[in-house]
């Protein structure tokens, strides 16, 4: 369990990490080649969630958390489909994967 908890954690650390360096500017030309990213680190939080809820007790706020997740999916596809790129909708996934960082640390 907590293996997947880790894994989980691990998936929305690069997730975030993936937003920062785009809202830094440090992966502008690598951006094309990341563009999977939020889709699979959604795929891996979602599946870890649903292990977590399956084999032993479920996450704290298991179906608001998984909200969150797909929010921030929807939010990730719409910038990677708006271009010019907008700073908005990551500044929103950072925000919405803190409040996720945030159960994290209280667990």
């Amino acid at each position: 369990m907590l293996a997947v908890r880790y894994v989980a954690l691990a998936a929305l650390v690069f997730w975030l990490g993936a937003i920062a360096a785009t809202l830094t500017g440090q992966s502008t030309d690598d951006a094309s080649r990341w563009h999977f990213l939020p889709e699979a680190a959604a795929c891996i939080i979602i599946g870890c969630f649903v292990v977590m809820k399956l084999v032993g007790p479920p996450p704290a706020a298991f179906f608001l958390r998984t909200a969150i997740v797909i929010a921030m999916l929807a939010v990730a596809i719409y910038a990677d489909w708006a271009r010019p790129r907008p700073s908005l909708p990551m500044s929103i996934d950072l925000a919405l994967g803190g409040v996720l960082l945030f159960w994290y640390v209280k667990e």
